[in-house]
C-alpha cells in the first residue's frame, strides 16, 4: 500500500503534472490508460474475461482521446507474451477492435477538419508528428527527447527510481512493458516530443513510468526504511507542486493574449450564422522540421463559438481567402500582426469589406456578401 501511495504521489514530482495537463486532453487519456493497464495486468494474472473487456474499452477511449496512447498496445503485447496469453483469440479481437475504433475517430476528425478547419489530428491538418529520417539518425534529437522526457515524464524522483530498479531490481515485467510503450511514444512523436513545452504533453505515459518505478522501489525496501522514503516522497511532491503552481502563470504568459483579445473584440460584431476566416500566427512550413506544420489553430473558433477556415501566416493567397468568402465567410480575423506588410491582400480586404477593429496588432474585417 505504501508503495502504491508513494508512486501516486511521485506523479507530482514531474513538471508534467502541472503543465502538460493544462489544456490538452492528456490528463483524461492518462487516467484511462492507467486504468486499462491495471485491468489488463489483472487479466494476464488469471482474471476473468470481463477484465480484458474493461481493459479494451478503456484503451480504446484513451487512444480516442490521444491516439499516441496506442503505444500501450506494445506494453500489453509484452505482458501477454510473458504471461503466456498471447495465443488467446479474444486478445487479438480486442486489439483489432481498438484499432478499428481509433481509425473511425481519426477519419471523423479528418472529415471535421475538411468541413470546418476546426480540429487538430494525426491524419488531418497537413501536419505530421512523425520524425523524418534525418531526425531519426540525429544524436541531438535523442538527447532532446531524453532531456524533455526527464523533465516532463518520470520527473527527477521517478527517473532515479527507474534507474535504481533497472540496475538493482526487481525488474517487474509491468514496469518494463510500460517503459517500452513510453519509448515507442517518444519515437513515433519525436518531432514534437523532443521539444520542451511544445511537445511536453507527449510524455504523459512517462509520468506513469516514474510513478510505477517509485512504487516498486518503495515496496522492495526493508520496512524500517519505508517510512523515511515515503516522507521524502511526500516532501518532494509538495515542493514540486508548489514550484509548478508558482511557475505555471509565468510560463504560460502571452501564449494566447492576442487570440483572447481578438475573441473579446469580435463578440459584439457576431451575427448568428457568421463564419469566419482566421489567419493564425502559425506558419504552414517549418524548414528546421523538414516538413509541413499544423497551422490550424482552433482557439478563436472555440472562444467565439463559430466555424470557418484557418489560413497560415506564411501564405497570403488572395484566391484562397476569396474562395472562403464565396463559400460563406463573412469575417476575416488576423492574428499575425503582419497584415500591413501585404498591401495587395489588404487592398482586397478593404475592397470587399470594412475594418471593424484593431486589437493588439490583430485585425477584424467584416466582409460583404458576394454580389
Amino acid at each position: 500500500m505504501l508503495g502504491a501511495l508513494s508512486g501516486e504521489a511521485a506523479l507530482l514530482t514531474s513538471v508534467g503534472a502541472t503543465f502538460l495537463v493544462s489544456v490538452q486532453p492528456d490528463a483524461l487519456g492518462l487516467c484511462l490508460a492507467a486504468a486499462s493497464l491495471v485491468a489488463f495486468v489483472a487479466w494476464t494474472e488469471g482474471g476473468a474475461g470481463r477484465l480484458l473487456l474493461a481493459s479494451t474499452v478503456l484503451l480504446a477511449l484513451s487512444a480516442g482521446v490521444k491516439p499516441t496512447n496506442l503505444a500501450l498496445g506494445l506494453s500489453q503485447f509484452i505482458l501477454a507474451y510473458v504471461s503466456g496469453r498471447l495465443r488467446d483469440g479474444r486478445l487479438w479481437l480486442a486489439w483489432a477492435s481498438v484499432l478499428g475504433f481509433v481509425g473511425v475517430v481519426l477519419a471523423w476528425g479528418a472529415h471535421v477538419h475538411d468541413a470546418t478547419g476546426n480540429t487538430f489530428g494525426v491524419i488531418s491538418g497537413g501536419d505530421s508528428k512523425f520524425p523524418t529520417l534525418a531526425r531519426l539518425t540525429s544524436p541531438g534529437q535523442y538527447l532532446g527527447l531524453l532531456r524533455t522526457g526527464l523533465v516532463f515524464g518520470p520527473g527527477w524522483l521517478g527517473a532515479a527510481a527507474l534507474a535504481w530498479t533497472l540496475i538493482r531490481g526487481p525488474r517487474s515485467p509491468v514496469l518494463l512493458a510500460l517503459l517500452a510503450g513510453y519509448v515507442l511514444t517518444g519515437l513515433v512523436a519525436m518531432r514534437y516530443a523532443s521539444e520542451a513545452w511544445l511537445g511536453s504533453h507527449y510524455h504523459a505515459l512517462g509520468m506513469l513510468v516514474g510513478a510505477v518505478s517509485v512504487g516498486f522501489t518503495v515496496s522492495a525496501r526493508p520496512p524500517r526504511t519505508v517510512a523515511a522514503v515515503v516522507t521524502l516522497v511526500a516532501l518532494a511532491c509538495l515542493a514540486q507542486l508548489a514550484y509548478g503552481l508558482h511557475e505555471r502563470p509565468r510560463r504560460a504568459a502571452g501564449w494566447s493574449d492576442r487570440e483572447l483579445s481578438l475573441a473579446s473584440a469580435l463578440a459584439p460584431h457576431l451575427v448568428q450564422g457568421d463564419r469566419l476566416v482566421f489567419r493564425a500566427a502559425v506558419e504552414s512550413q517549418v524548414p528546421i522540421w523538414g516538413g509541413p506544420n499544423n497551422f490550424e489553430d482552433p482557439r478563436l473558433f472555440y472562444l467565439t463559438r463559430t466555424t470557418g477556415w484557418v489560413l497560415p501566416s506564411d501564405r497570403w493567397s488572395i484566391p484562397e481567402v476569396e474562395a472562403a468568402w464565396r463559400l460563406g465567410a463573412r469575417l476575416y480575423v488576423d492574428a499575425t500582426g503582419a497584415l500591413g506588410e501585404h498591401p495587395e491582400f489588404l487592398e482586397w480586404l478593404l475592397a470587399h469589406g470594412e475594418r471593424l477593429a484593431t486589437v493588439d496588432q490583430g485585425v477584424i474585417v467584416r466582409l460583404r456578401p458576394p454580389h
